[in-house]
């Protein structure tokens, strides 16, 4: 049977961007039916601070995409970020009534491991099973269908301020549409641009947006760690506003065309022109003073990282290093200037979405990219449950029959 078209938004804090799309069997796994991207002044650091701002913004994302498919928008997907955005481990235990590991036992267990007292201004978005353990057998990644008298769990459950999701919603909703699902931002990224071995392994994904710096560890195939700080790539344009004295507009003209880290591989008396402040006359800096400048605020958002993963007990466990992704992971010069820091390989995720048959390779749209794929992910495994309780009821029937005849 074929899918329904999927439409996913993600609201980041200086753009929108949104995907329709119908999955396949494809390589990619998906056609885009329609696409749209515009910049928005709604959020701060992830929470909403003009609802008219990103509802003007939600409404046109969503008009260009109905527009470009020929389609009616109504449940969607969305993705939410910030700093408010946190994890705890939790463990959670229950009897196996039949002796052997049913769906619903796993679904007890899971319930059991989320009651946990958390603050009242936070909300549980995601339960993510680390393991299963059943009797003494640890390390169970599938537990139906072996035997046994205990089933456990360890999950990690993804929290978020509760008035942020609200409000995102609010303004969803403001739209007409439907939201349909939420996603940590930090969840769909590694979907997007982590490989399987560097899940297995160790890894941390850094996604570098424009008022936070997402952050999400993975080790054995699963989440092991969400956190972010709320310092990125907007903190860095500001920077190079105040320092060259240009308008924030021009600043990130600048950043983007002139910019890059270790100022100290400039030579010569290299220059560049930008417009004053005071006149929007041009005047010219020092090409050195610019990457002086963004260097910095690197530092420091590096630094930030490395300070909460040390604090949690998160980095001495990396083998697969660091990837960058995001808009500020695109910044010349800084996978050297991260490996640096954290003294580890580290690489820059830019994953590829097939757009009216042109590849496009960015890592800007790492979060809708991965919401796409894991609405996907979550329809194919909901169906498969299904098929696989219809066969084990049909499999019992049968037993039934052969009993009684």
């Amino acid at each position: 049977m074929t899918q329904s078209p999927l439409t996913v938004i993600d609201i980041g804090t200086s753009k929108v961007s949104c995907l329709l799309v119908q999955a396949d069997d494809s390589a990619q796994g998906f056609r885009v039916l329609g696409h749209s991207f515009h910049d928005c002044s709604g959020l701060a650091r992830g929470a909403v601070v003009d609802i008219d701002e990103t509802v003007r913004v939600l409404k046109l994302v969503a008009q260009e995409v109905q527009q470009q498919s020929k389609l009616k928008i109504r449940d969607v997907v969305i993705g939410i970020s910030g700093h408010h955005v946190c994890s705890l481990v939790s463990n959670g235990m229950v009897g196996i009534r039949n002796r052997e590991v049913m769906q619903g036992d796993v679904e007890r267990v899971l319930d059991a491991a989320k009651a946990v007292a958390i603050p009242d201004n936070q909300s549980i978005l995601h339960v993510l099973p680390q393991e299963y353990s059943v009797d003494d057998q640890d390390g169970v990644h599938k537990p139906v269908g072996m035997s046994g008298v205990r089933l456990e769990a360890r999950v990690l459950l993804i929290t978020v301020a509760t008035s942020a999701l609200q409000n995102l919603i609010k303004c969803v909703e403001f739209c007409g549409l439907r939201v349909k699902k939420v996603v940590a931002q930090q969840l769909a990224s590694c979907h997007a641009v982590l490989t399987d071995d560097e899940q297995d392994l160790g890894v941390c994904l850094l996604d570098i947006g424009g008022g936070t710096t997402d952050i999400a560890v993975c080790r054995k195939q699963s989440l092991a760690y969400v956190s972010a700080v709320p310092i990125a790539g907007e903190h860095v344009t500001n920077d190079i506003a105040v320092a060259l004295c240009t308008p924030p507009r021009s600043a990130e003209a600048i950043k983007i065309e002139h910019g890059k880290i270790l100022a100290r591989s400039f030579e010569g008396a290299q220059s560049i022109q930008v417009a004053s402040l005071s006149n929007q006359a041009i005047q010219k800096v020092s090409a050195k003073l610019l990457s002086e400048v963004i260097e910095a605020r690197y530092q420091e958002i590096l630094s930030f990282v490395r300070k909460n993963l040390q604090a949690k007990n998160q980095l001495s466990a990396l083998p697969g290093g660091i990837v960058l992704t995001g808009g500020g992971a695109q910044m010349p010069g800084l996978a050297e200037y991260a490996g640096k820091v954290f003294n580890c390989q580290v690489r820059i995720a830019e994953p590829e979405v097939i757009i009216n048959d042109s590849p496009l390779v960015d890592s800007r749209y790492a979060a809708v990219l991965g919401l796409v794929l894991q609405a996907i992910e979550e329809h194919d495994t909901l169906d498969n449950r299904r098929a696989g309780m219809i066969g084990r009821m049909w499999k019992r029937f049968q037993y039934w029959l052969e009993y009684h005849l």
